[in-house]
């Protein structure tokens, strides 16, 4: 398999020649219109041709529970630019950003991959520059959403009696959010008795409050995400709607792991080849495989360090509750560009 990578800036334009993808944050009186057609784009197979000399890359994409804190945010880095693109990096500021990575076939397995999709997206928050011997670097500090704690906007969530949650949350976040792809797959049917109303500066804080506020000692609450593509997930682990992605023996890097730690007995982590179409609400089926297959590695009840969950390998499927996506694109180290999911079991 080989790597690939698109990195795409887009200049603010006007509105009636532009579409926003995606608004800014309100540190202006209106939103800002990013122009359709890239304006910078770095990648490693230009005109679906691979470039050896293509510029290296490296980035670090967390997809998490929103409630966990934190405004989301990454970092992408490009190497070996020209010293005119290290001048600019300062009129990168406010530049829409996506970035596309995966594996393309290729040598080692030149078998069919999940095709390269979107790893990221949001807007260029800062571009810092920098020059050391040989090497010239810009980095792009980006952020996801609209509402951050230095630019704080009004997320009004009201619940009223006889309506569902699900209807609820979606007037309140498509409201705050215009534009904004959103997905809320909630089991059960929640309901209140008396009207519920909350005000948030941003989804993070609103995120906290919710779980908080629906979970019980029987129910998990409801959990918010930014996905990898931009958009807004709504869940409570709820199985019945999700999307299931059977995983092969040979998309594996390393074995499937406990994470362990204080009420995750059945916390695994899972680490594949970097890959765009697996995220937060998505359900894991483990690859099935013989106990003998080579470079299976197991655990047995006889060893004094075996846990209670030992099994064969693991099987069965698994709900993915966090998302790491790792580059660094002339690394030898397979892990170095790859995917880690926090899965939980059902």
């Amino acid at each position: 398999m080989s790597r690939f990578y698109a990195l795409e800036l887009f200049a603010p334009g006007v509105e009636d020649l532009s579409v926003k993808v995606p608004p800014l944050p309100p540190l202006v009186t209106k939103h800002i219109y990013y122009n359709t057609t890239p304006t910078k784009v770095w990648t490693s197979h230009p005109n679906g041709i691979y470039d050896p000399g293509a510029q290296n890359i490296e980035f670090d994409v967390l997809i998490y529970a929103l409630a966990m804190g934190s405004a989301p945010s990454f970092l992408i880095t490009v190497e070996g630019l020209s010293f005119e693109d290290v001048k600019q990096y300062n009129n990168f500021h406010n530049y829409g950003i996506k970035l596309y990575a995966g594996m393309l076939p290729g040598l080692p397995l030149a078998d069919n991959q999940p095709t390269p999709g979107l790893i990221a997206q949001g807007y260029v928050q800062q571009g810092i520059g920098n020059w050391v011997g040989e090497q010239m670097t810009v980095t792009f500090v980006c952020y996801w959403g609209i509402f951050t704690p230095d630019q704080p906007g009004p997320i009004v969530f009201h619940w009223s009696p006889g309506q569902s949650l699900a209807s609820a949350l979606h007037q309140c976040i498509a409201q705050a959010y215009k534009g904004y792809k959103l997905s809320i797959n909630i089991s059960g049917n929640p309901a209140t008795s008396r009207v519920v109303a909350h005000i948030s500066s941003t989804l993070g804080s609103f995120a906290f409050w919710l779980q908080q506020y629906t979970k019980t000692a029987t129910y998990p609450g409801v959990s918010i995400y930014h996905n990898n593509d931009g958009s807004i997930v709504v869940t409570d682990k709820n199985v019945t709607n999700a999307k299931i992605t059977t995983l092969r023996f040979t998309d594996l890097i390393g074995q499937p792991t406990w994470a362990g730690g204080e009420n995750e007995a059945l916390a695994l982590d899972v680490v594949t080849a970097l890959r765009s179409d697996i995220s937060a609400g998505t359900m894991l089926k483990m690859p099935n495989v013989d106990v003998d297959m080579p470079g299976l590695v197991f655990e047995l009840p006889t060893l004094t360090n075996a846990s209670v969950n030992y099994k064969l390998a693991f099987k069965g499927e698994f709900m993915v509750a966090s998302a790491r996506y790792v580059g660094n694109f002339r690394s030898t180290n397979a892990a170095e560009w790859a995917s880690v999911f926090r899965c939980y079991g059902q």
